[in-house]
């Protein structure tokens, strides 16, 4: 059995949910738990409704609804034909249940209210992407998360409850696996013991697929991106930024400890504590080997290169400075037993530089200039500081871990 997860890139048009349908057409006897975001823009769309409502605005808030309500309705409509009524009768009961609330006064606290509506966006894109399967002969059962993940009542960044959790995954999804191959479901939702909806916090849908995954001992878990890869620069800034075939569980959580947009720790942990292997793949080329991560040593890393604007790193651990000793780029190794990287992972972080000059760093961090093609920066004769001990690696890992299983 596999986790895969599409984001709501991966579902923002009528060409890209094709995209997703001839994806699982290549997996026809895998078993598969399929988490689906909204669709692209939608979660934006609902924060306004919520932020219109709760500040008393509330025909504005209405009439933003209906646009969300609108764009829903128009993409079942170009994606069905058989299935289209039935769609359409489970979409309006998921309006229903958003409009009874904006109708009201808001009395609870913001995050309460955002909870409530922000879910719908899962709920409608999941609909319409398994009715749109079912048609084009991709079976698969929907599967309303709420009734399988129990949290807290922290809105907005609820804890998910594991030993209730886990109880309903026996009951209710592995017999359903008896009945077909395909079981779809939402990312970043959940419910309180009273069923109020409440949302899991940043990267949800990741999260909610590395739970399912870990629950359900599965093989592996898919994240599927519109990126080739994990990259150790972001394409859009670097152009020289190179693909990572494979990453250690550790080297991912360091690599967001220090700003790296790549999977969040919490993803992480689920998977780690099983030894569960994690792809991300490009939805638009499925073809492309992607990035793999996993609990294995990992040799030959290029550095990772994160650029923040207006943001500095507090703590330093190497720097180079320029000739009027500003704008300290700072370069961090770690190594040590049981990190998983040889050599050790290199992390350079940059802010407050001009283009010219971030350019030289990441040449030289990448090409290995010398110093005269480097903007007169100058490397110290001292050797990259390293963690020489798990436990200080470990309580890196852990400020960024906090709730997540540390």
């Amino acid at each position: 059995m596999k986790v895969f997860k599409f984001g709501g890139a991966s579902v923002n048009s009528i060409e890209r949910i094709n995209m997703v349908g001839n994806i699982l057409k290549q997996f026809p006897n895998e078993k598969l738990l399929i988490v689906i975001s909204a669709m692209g823009k939608t979660t934006n769309a609902l924060e306004k409704v919520v932020e219109a409502f709760y500040n008393g605005k509330k025909e504005a808030s209405l009439q933003l609804f209906e646009l969300v309500k609108t764009q829903h309705l128009n993409t079942a409509k170009q994606l069905l034909v058989t299935h289209y009524l039935s769609c359409e009768e489970q979409l309006k009961s998921f309006f229903t249940e958003a409009e009874w609330l904006l109708h009201d006064n808001p009395q609870k606290p913001y995050d309460y209210y955002y909870d409530q509506v922000v879910c719908i966006g899962e709920l409608l894109s999941t609909t319409i992407i398994s009715f749109y399967l079912n048609e084009i002969g991709v079976t698969n059962k929907w599967m309303d998360v709420r009734d399988i993940i129990r949290t807290d009542d922290n809105f907005m960044d609820a804890n998910i409850e594991w030993e209730f959790t886990n109880a309903k995954v026996s009951a209710s999804i592995l017999p359903l696996f008896k009945e077909t191959n395909f079981i779809l479901t939402q990312g970043f939702i959940g419910a309180t013991d009273e069923n109020e909806s409440t949302t899991l916090g940043r990267e949800g849908s990741d999260y909610t697929a590395a739970v399912f995954a870990n629950l359900l001992n599965a093989e592996s878990q898919t994240i599927w991106k519109d990126v080739s890869s994990v990259m150790n620069a972001d394409p859009k800034q670097f152009p020289d930024a190179q693909p990572i075939a494979e990453l250690n569980y550790n080297e991912v959580i360091e690599m967001a400890y220090y700003g790296a947009q790549v999977i969040h720790p919490k993803t992480i942990k689920p998977l780690q504590n099983k030894n569960i292997p994690l792809y991300v793949k490009c939805f638009l080329d499925p073809l492309l080997p992607g990035t793999v991560i996993h609990n294995h040593p990992v040799h030959h890393l290029p550095p990772i290169i994160v650029n923040k604007e207006k943001q500095a790193l507090v703590e330093r651990q190497f720097g180079f400075a320029d000739r009027d000793g500003s704008s300290p780029t700072n370069m961090v190794t770690l190594g040590g037993p049981g990190i998983g990287s040889d050599p050790p992972l290199t992390i350079i972080t940059r802010s407050g530089l001009g283009a010219s000059t971030e350019q030289d760093i990441v040449h030289e961090a990448l090409h290995g200039t010398s110093q005269e093609n480097t903007g007169g920066l100058q490397r110290p004769d001292y050797p990259l500081r390293q963690f020489p001990h798990q436990e200080q690696y470990n309580r890196a890992a852990c400020r960024l871990l906090g709730k997540y299983g540390c």
